[in-house]
């Protein structure tokens, strides 16, 4: 499997991005979980710093996986209905704005408030003046967003399967396919390996979202 992605498949740089970004944002948001203020007790200054390491983290990464979207190619996909189209391009803008938004409002929120923001080994102090009313609605929107993005990957995800299960199922048929054998494969040692990723990239699935 080559670095770049090829007509049709991601390559090892675009799938290496796609599960580092899962992986750094559920981190993230399990470490997370909880009273928002409570993260600012002594008690839980391990956990809070290793948050706020890992939403840097998610920003970083989300810069270089657009960067290197500029020098990537994108696999062909089949043909789909317009409407689908636009669904899937909305989703895809939507998580992108989400991975920038979330660490943007977590250092706006914290700085606002007059608090460091916290890593492994040092502080970076408040770099804007203090604003605590703005800084509390700014946590509480970052708080929300974090939340948010979990329901449109997991909309995303599922767009993704049902294309997969159903409509290639269909179109190799030229027949409706029942949902209940969609059901059936949806259970069955295929998605269980679901490394295929020449398969997803055929189908419509982006591993880049």
């Amino acid at each position: 499997m080559s670095l770049r992605s090829t007509s049709s498949r991601y390559g090892v740089g675009a799938q290496v991005f796609h599960w580092l970004t899962v992986v750094l944002v559920l981190a993230a948001y399990v470490l997370s979980k909880g009273d928002s203020y409570s993260l600012y007790s002594a008690a839980a200054d391990g956990i809070r710093r290793m948050h706020e390491t890992l939403g840097m983290l998610v920003f970083i990464v989300v810069v270089l996986r657009l960067l290197w979207r500029l020098i990537d190619r994108t696999p062909a996909t089949e043909t789909m209905p317009g409407w689908m189209a636009a669904a899937a391009n909305f989703v895809q803008f939507a998580l992108y704005a989400l991975l920038i938004a979330i660490p943007a409002t977590a250092v706006l929120g914290t700085w606002l408030e007059g608090l460091p923001v916290t890593f492994p080994g040092f502080d970076i102090a408040p770099q804007i003046a203090q604003a605590h009313a703005l800084g509390q609605l700014i946590i509480v929107v970052h708080t929300t967003l974090g939340d948010v993005i979990l329901w449109v990957a997991g909309v995303h995800a599922a767009a993704a399967l049902f294309h997969h299960f159903y409509l290639s199922l269909r179109h190799a048929n030229q027949v409706e396919v029942p949902l209940t054998l969609v059901l059936s494969e949806a259970c069955s040692p295929t998605i269980c390996a679901f490394g295929h990723d020449g398969q997803l990239a055929k189908h419509g699935m982006d591993p880049k979202n």
